[in-house]
C-alpha cells in the first residue's frame, strides 16, 4: 500500500476503458476515490457495486474498508451475508460475515 491513490485512480481509469464492467476495478476505484476525499462519488460507486451480489473477497474487501471507515456496520454485515449465501463453503467469507455481525451487534445473524 503505497498510499498513492491519485496514481491508482489514473491506472484504474486506464484499465476501466478496456474492462468497463469489471467489478474489481470498480471496487478498487471506490476505495481510491474515498481515500482521495471524493466521498460522494465513492459512495455512489459503492452503491452501484453493491447492487449486484458478489462472493469474491477481492471485490468485497475494498468495499468493506470504505464501509468500515463510514462505520456502516449494517451494510458490511448484509454484504457478507449475501456473499455467504452465494458461496457457503468459503470459510473466509463466513468469518468476515461473523466479524461484521459482531461489530454490528446483530447477534441474531450469528
Amino acid at each position: 500500500d503505497g498510499r498513492n491513490y491519485k496514481h491508482a485512480l489514473k491506472l484504474i481509469q486506464q484499465c476501466s476503458s478496456k474492462f468497463p464492467k469489471s467489478y474489481i476495478l470498480k471496487s478498487l476505484k471506490t476505495l481510491a476515490l474515498y481515500r482521495t476525499d471524493k466521498r460522494t462519488e465513492a459512495l455512489q460507486l459503492l452503491s452501484e457495486v453493491l447492487s449486484m451480489p458478489h462472493a469474491d473477497e477481492s471485490i468485497l474487501s475494498p468495499l468493506a474498508l470504505v464501509l468500515r471507515a463510514e462505520e456502516n456496520w449494517r451494510t458490511v454485515t448484509e454484504m457478507y451475508a449475501k456473499a455467504v449465501a452465494a458461496n457457503p463453503s468459503s470459510r473466509e467469507l463466513v468469518e468476515q460475515w461473523f466479524y461484521a455481525a459482531v461489530r454490528d451487534g446483530d447477534y441474531k445473524e450469528m
